[in-house]
Formats: C-alpha cells, sequence, structure tokens
C-alpha cells in the first residue's frame, strides 16, 4: 500500500515543510537534514526509496527530540529509524510515495 508523503508535517506546535533535494545534501551518506530556522525537512532526492524513508523517519526522531528535549545519542536514532522501518513499513507493506514532494531546484 502506497502513502502519500505529507508536504507538511506537524510536530508538537512546529509545522515542517518537507522537500526533496540534492544541493542541499553535500556529503554522500547524508540523506537527510532538518532546518531549524525555515523549518524544513529536507531529504536527499537521489537516495532509494528505502533509504528516503528511513531518512524521513530519522529526522522526524530528531525533531521530537529537540521539541519534547529527548536526548539520543545518533547511533540510537539511527537504530530507531531501522527498526521503525523495518516494523511499520516494510512489514505491513507500506510504502511511501514522494511524488508530490516538492523538489527544489538544486535536486
Amino acid at each position: 500500500m502506497k502513502v502519500k508523503v505529507p508536504s507538511k508535517i506537524q510536530v508538537g506546535s512546529h509545522t515542517y515543510t518537507v522537500k526533496l533535494s540534492r544541493q542541499h545534501l553535500e556529503d554522500e551518506d547524508t540523506r537527510g537534514i532538518i532546518n531549524y530556522r525555515t523549518q524544513e525537512i529536507v531529504i536527499n532526492a537521489i537516495t532509494p526509496d528505502s533509504r528516503k524513508t528511513t531518512a524521513f523517519i530519522h529526522e522526524i526522531i530528531h525533531l521530537s527530540e529537540k521539541i519534547f528535549g529527548i536526548i539520543l545519542e545518533e547511533e540510537e536514532i539511527n537504530r530507531l529509524c531501522e527498526g521503525l522501518g523495518q516494523g511499520i513499513f516494510s512489514s505491513l507493506g507500506i510504502e511511501l510515495d514522494w511524488s508530490k514532494i516538492e523538489k527544489t531546484e538544486e535536486s
């Protein structure tokens, strides 16, 4: 089952825009970033969909961590996003549909 990725996501009282881009992600291993100032979650446009999914989860965990005052190590976040990706998406047959997400001109 395909589920459309929303163009905006709310965590706490903050709304973040979700975008796809390649330009903003200079490091080959970087799959996603959050810009807290502009309230954007940017996911690497050329990474495979399975990695986009885990990057999206990863950035939502970072966002939740900041907003709710949770302290997690980066490796803990990596394990959580992989576990959630497998447990929720792979096991239930859910696939994220990125077709409605804006690709910045740099992608």
